[in-house]
């Protein structure tokens, strides 16, 4: 039971995350277009620069979480899997986005 809990912990964190990065990613790819919107981005930089390691902490424990199910043979539901899976691509885009920024 607690093995399922742990899973099902993992996946609101992903849901989360996923929901932070893409969101940071939206705005990174957006180019400002005038000066109020290139100050709004410099601070969004800023922002999302001191919180990447968090935001790098929490993949790891996800990447973990998910590792452990695995070892342990537990079942994951395809949609679960599919959802961990975009974590990845999604926080690489996310750090090129931030470094091609800065």
């Amino acid at each position: 039971m607690t093995s399922f809990n742990s899973i099902s912990v993992s996946l609101h964190i992903v849901r989360n995350l996923l929901s932070n990065i893409q969101g940071a990613s939206k705005k990174l790819d957006h180019t400002p277009s005038s000066v109020e919107e290139f100050v709004e981005h410099l601070g969004f930089l800023g922002r999302i620069g001191m919180e990447l390691p968090a935001l790098e902490r929490e993949y790891t424990v996800v990447t973990r979480l998910f590792t452990i199910a695995k070892d342990f043979n537990m079942t994951i539901q395809p949609e679960e899997l599919a959802l961990y899976q975009t974590l990845m691509p999604s926080f690489q885009h996310l750090k090129v986005g931030i470094r091609i920024s800065f």
